[in-house]
């Protein structure tokens, strides 16, 4: 009875797991809709391999655009060479039409690849064929032969059209600008770059373009180069100031290597230069030292005997250096400011481009020339003296009105531990020989150089009280001065920084 009832409760508690699995669930906290669509599942088919087949070809059909096959694979399903003769088999199980230069390789007893040497001809359709009459090594045959096709679909022909580079009349680095924008405007005579993806006959492009400005045809020479895919054309005429210039290449131009393979309709539009512009650029600096990047830029070359002459400078200012010939640019530095001082450039309003475009209007701009950033340096090149003449020290200053200096005598002795020193690897940084531990009779004092806030230049440190009374020794030298640095710390996504341009 008891074996009897214990098969009920198991009973029902099957029933029950049976209707949570099955049911929805309504109550909480489970409640959860099981919203699955699995579909009907059925077996696959079992393969017949009663005899032997192609499973699958790659190539096939048509081959996308830009793509290109290494290979031809054929795979089997029965073994067609023995296993261990992999590496020496050089003899396929298929053929493909047209020929085609290559080899054939196995990547497998089933497997079976062509990879061809040449390009494949886009314009054939290639044809791969395996006879009925091919058995595997366990004698299973081919019920009748196997063929496929494939075609590499022929790509579009595009064109490219341009304005190409057009080099300044030759002019110093010094006075060219690299940053000026010439996207949108195009010079009086502008040369222009066809770039096709296949091979076109350079007199039907010839036939096909036009250049039309303001309405009107405009002559132009175009010149091809041997691929018969790259073409330049110039206008002949020059276009008037701010001409609307239309550039077009009518569609229907044909491929010489694909025929019916034509070109769309190219149409480019374009504004011709207008009058001349000049930009000051960069002369926001901080500090003196960056007087290098500010400039007066023209967006036009113009010749520089010319921009001089158009030039008023005020206080009157001496020019370091004077262009000649074609500029795109006039640098602050190419005159001598004075750190401290103002100056105002005018530019007369009749200063003209190289093509006659005049300014149009006079232009005027200020400009503040700030102090010294403090800043000091000692070149190597003077760490020798000549005893005959002074004893003094080349040093650059730049504000720094005073500055400590610590002068030690060296011994021979220390020359030669100098020499055998050998840096070594410690802490994270390398060690370095210590002069002064090794100098007698070592001295600091505060030096009073005679640079301040708007004067920077060369001075000399007198070292003769510190060498013997013929002026001949070996001292150790240092100079020391305090220069203010902004330093963060911070956990932020963000940084603050001082303008580089400012710095």
């Amino acid at each position: 009875m008891k074996k009897h009832l214990n098969f009920i409760f198991l009973s029902i508690i099957a029933i029950a797991v049976s209707s949570l699995v099955s049911w929805d669930m309504p109550f909480n906290p489970f409640r959860k809709k099981l919203d699955l669509d699995l579909g009907k599942y059925s077996e696959p088919k079992k393969e017949d391999d009663s005899y032997m087949k192609v499973l699958q070809v790659s190539p096939k059909g048509e081959v996308p655009e830009g793509f290109s096959p290494k290979e031809v694979v054929l795979v089997f399903n029965h073994p067609l060479i023995p296993l261990g003769t992999l590496e020496e088999e050089t003899k396929g199980v298929f053929q493909i039409s047209p020929e085609i230069k290559g080899k054939f390789r196995w990547y497998g007893s089933r497997i079976c690849a062509f990879i061809p040497s040449e390009p494949w001809d886009l314009r054939q359709e290639y044809t791969i064929r395996v006879s009925g009459d091919l058995k595997a090594i366990n004698g299973k045959s081919m019920k009748e032969s196997f063929q496929s096709t494939f075609k590499l679909k022929i790509p579009k022909l595009n064109v490219d059209l341009n304005t190409a580079y057009t080099e300044d009349p030759e002019m110093d680095y010094d006075y060219q600008e690299y940053s000026y924008n010439t996207s949108e405007d195009i010079r009086p005579i502008q040369k222009f770059s066809l770039s096709f993806s296949q091979k076109v006959s350079e007199k039907q492009v010839n036939k096909k373009l036009s250049i039309i400005a303001d309405g009107k045809s405009i002559p132009f020479i175009l010149v091809g180069e041997k691929d018969k895919k790259s073409f330049t054309f110039i206008n002949t005429k020059p276009f008037s100031k701010s001409s609307n210039v239309m550039v077009r290449l009518e569609p229907g131009l044909e491929s010489l290597e694909y025929s019916g393979n034509y070109t769309d309709d190219i149409l480019k539009v374009y504004k011709s230069w207008g009058d001349l512009e000049i930009e000051m650029k960069d002369c926001d600096f901080q500090y003196f030292q960056s007087r290098w990047y500010c400039r007066f830029v023209f967006n036009h070359p113009v010749q520089g005997e010319n921009a001089i002459r158009a030039i008023q400078v005020s206080p009157d200012m001496q020019m370091s250096q004077k262009p000649k010939g074609p500029i795109r640019r006039l640098k602050l530095a190419h005159w001598r400011p004075v750190s401290g001082k103002s100056y105002t450039f005018s530019f007369s309003s009749k200063l003209k481009d190289i093509f006659g475009y005049e300014l149009g209007k006079k232009e005027v701009f200020q400009i503040k020339v700030p102090e010294y950033k403090p800043d000091f340096s000692v070149d190597s090149y003077y760490s020798v003296l000549e005893s005959k003449m002074q004893s003094k020290l080349p040093i650059d200053i730049a504000n720094i009105p005073a500055m400590n200096v610590k002068v030690g005598k060296l011994s021979l002795d220390s020359i030669h531990k100098k020499m055998q020193f050998k840096p070594e690897w410690k802490n994270g940084s390398y060690t370095y020989f210590d002069y002064f531990a090794h100098a007698s009779n070592t001295k600091e004092h505060l030096w009073k150089t005679g640079s301040s806030k708007y004067k920077g230049q060369r001075y000399g440190y007198d070292l003769s009280p510190y060498l013997n009374s013929n002026k001949k020794g070996w001292l150790a030298v240092r100079f020391n001065n305090k220069i203010t640095q902004f330093v963060q710390s911070t956990d932020l996504g963000i940084t603050v920084k001082e303008d580089y341009k400012k710095a």
